[in-house]
């Protein structure tokens, strides 16, 4: 009774297919990370550039500093995002930070600052410039990472299922 080496073959084949498969997934599952407009924190500060230009100075941007996009927030001051967000994710932010209460009375000294409170009799001008740095955190896209589980199990067994094919049908074909 002859032994069936390609049915030998095509088991080792489905072995391997599932690592492979794994590996590809794991290669490619930051790609399906996206930023949510939902998952993302605020911190208020006082905004240096915005004093800087009211006292006539100019402000150098940092060298190796992350590029960041300005907003300007009616009423809020000025929001800052980091420069891979998208503008889609900004505008649902935005939408979502103002339709919330915000308080512009921001002392210095009550920030996690080392700047000590001011002495009695001091008054702090009103209208001091605030900036609001968003962090937007990512998330998973659930759709995307089940493409991606489905396309490496197909892309995987269709490549070596198919190479032992064509390695059989190859070997079969000079022999007889």
């Amino acid at each position: 009774m002859p032994v069936n080496w390609v049915r030998g073959f095509r088991r080792i084949g489905w072995v391997v297919t599932f690592p492979i498969a794994a590996l590809i997934v794991l290669v490619f599952y930051e790609d399906t990370k996206e930023y949510s407009p939902v998952n993302y924190e605020v911190t208020q500060s006082l905004d240096y550039d915005a004093v800087v230009k009211k006292y006539g100075g100019t402000t150098q941007p940092q060298p190796g500093a992350e590029p960041e996009t300005i907003v300007a927030l009616p009423g809020l001051g000025r929001a800052y995002f980091s420069g891979e967000i998208p503008k889609d994710v900004m505008e649902n932010i935005i939408k979502d930070f103002t339709a919330k209460p915000h308080s512009n009375d921001v002392k210095p000294w009550e920030l996690d600052w080392s700047i000590s409170p001011p002495p009695p009799g001091f008054v702090l001008e009103k209208s001091l410039p605030i900036c609001w740095k968003f962090t937007v955190h990512k998330q998973v896209n659930k759709l995307r990472l089940a493409g991606l589980i489905a396309g490496s199990l197909v892309l995987s067994a269709l490549i070596i299922q198919g190479s032992i094919s064509v390695l059989a049908w190859m070997f079969k074909g000079f022999k007889g």
